[in-house]
């Protein structure tokens, strides 16, 4: 059968396994019941019959010892002879009885606790099986969604050739308030914040690459379906912030073009001051620009840090990133990074006052309109870089890829669930054997076996 290649088709196929399963254990309870049943009464008949022999061993000995006469002697060690005989022969029956009536218990204990479990998975599966269709739902109404004349169009509007004219357009009218170039300070602000975020992002992104590039020396098939459970999910995410935000964000951006655009102008006694104020601050914009580039080199170079450590650690879980030889220079690199961003910061510092002095003069109207600018850059930027279409492709492959990894797994743990109980079956028979070994090997010996 061919790998699923949607996660619909994979649970239902998990299901019907469940299904399966759990049907197949409950014949083999219901079966091994029945043979237990069976091996139980040959075991009390067999354990009957020994018992009639021992009692007809010890009255033909009691005669024996009261006879009379030779003949009646004679006759009565014939019987006993035959006697001996049989009951070597029922005791080799209660033997092999109790053997399988021994094999008979652990079979009917096993069946039911295999029943147990497949029940458990089962009910799992189904769970499972729901919970996909429930997805694929939402799936299909995003996908809806984005298709839809409102995405669509708010798509095709952050697109069109005028947006750039709007955001110069924006930009101008604020700048004539706020001091040209002024708005530089704002946006190196955003950047940086925009980065340092990046930057969390990506040491997460770290760890997992380490922990996925373990797995997958150690545990292929584990690596193989987080890897691809990760890159599903992220289209999945993408696809609903698009379908349930995209218009939204689209319309505040262009909206807040539109306000700055026509924001006006202020009164002279309140333009003046900010005039005034414009050219010491913006002498100072280069000094926070600097603050924020030495920040950047040093989170550059603490994940390069990171990931020297990440990747010792798949090998030597007692990796001293802070000690250890191998990460000398990284160590250094940050160290410098940080004298130099101390330098930067003392720059800034000596000339914060002429920006505070400046931005405090900021009425807050105006104030909130940079900020609502700024942030629209960020948002049409980023959805003029959608493309539905290709995300719609991706996620249908990220989904197969998904399916194929969890079918593989599937496939792995079906064959190790039935490797185990086999061998818990040989492992169990032999621990019985060895608990009766010296008396089966007594028993062969005497032919009782």
């Amino acid at each position: 059968m061919p790998p699923p290649t949607t996660l619909t088709g994979y649970y239902t196929e998990a299901s019907t396994y469940a299904d399966n399963a759990a049907t197949s254990r409950q014949a083999t309870v219901t079966q091994a019941n029945a043979d237990l049943a069976t091996a139980q009464a040959a075991l009390a008949t067999a354990t009957s019959n020994l018992t009639t022999d021992q009692r007809a061993n010890a009255a033909l000995r009691i005669t024996l010892s009261q006879a009379a006469l030779p003949s009646d002697a004679s006759n009565l060690v014939a019987e006993l002879q035959q006697n001996m005989i049989q009951t070597r022969i029922d005791q080799a029956a209660v033997g092999t009885a109790s053997d399988v009536a021994g094999t008979a218990t652990r079979a009917q204990q096993a069946a039911m606790a295999g029943l147990a479990a497949a029940q458990q998975a089962q009910q799992r599966a189904t769970v499972a099986l729901t919970a996909s269709q429930a997805n694929d739902s939402e799936i299909a109404q995003w996908t809806q969604a984005v298709s839809g004349s409102s995405v669509t169009g708010a798509l095709a509007a952050v697109n069109d050739p005028s947006v750039a004219t709007s955001l110069s357009d924006a930009g101008s009218a604020l700048e004539a308030i706020i001091g040209t170039g002024m708005l530089q300070l704002f946006r190196q602000r955003r950047d940086d914040f925009l980065a340092s975020a990046a930057a969390s992002k990506a040491s997460g992104a770290t760890a997992f690459g380490a922990q996925n590039a373990l797995q997958t020396a150690h545990q292929p098939l584990l690596a193989a379906v987080n890897q691809a459970e990760a890159a599903y999910t992220a289209d999945v995410q993408e696809l609903q912030d698009l379908a349930t935000k995209a218009v939204a964000d689209i319309d505040s951006a262009l909206a807040a073009l539109t306000s700055a655009v026509n924001v006006g102008s202020l009164p002279a006694s309140e333009q003046q001051p900010i005039t005034a104020a414009t050219p010491a601050a913006l002498a100072r914009v280069p000094a926070e620009k600097a603050v924020f580039a030495a920040k950047t080199q040093l989170r550059t170079d603490q994940a390069s840090l990171e990931s020297i450590a990440f990747a010792a650690y798949e090998s030597n879980p007692d990796f001293d990133p802070e000690t250890d030889p191998s990460a000398t220079a990284a160590r250094t690199a940050i160290a410098n990074d940080k004298t130099a961003l101390a330098t930067a910061e003392a720059t800034l510092a000596a000339g914060q006052a002429d920006i505070d002095n400046y931005q405090v003069l900021i009425p807050e109207a105006v104030m909130q309109l940079v900020v609502a600018v700024i942030e629209a850059e960020t948002t049409i930027a980023g959805y003029q870089a959608v493309s539905v279409s290709t995300l719609l492709t991706d996620l249908a492959a990220k989904e197969s890829a998904y399916a194929g990894a969890l079918d593989a797994r599937l496939t792995y743990q079906r064959s190790s669930a039935l490797i185990a109980d086999k061998l818990s079956w040989r492992q169990g028979t032999a621990a019985a054997a060895a608990q009766v070994g010296q008396a089966r090997e007594n028993a062969a010996i005497r032919g009782a076996l």
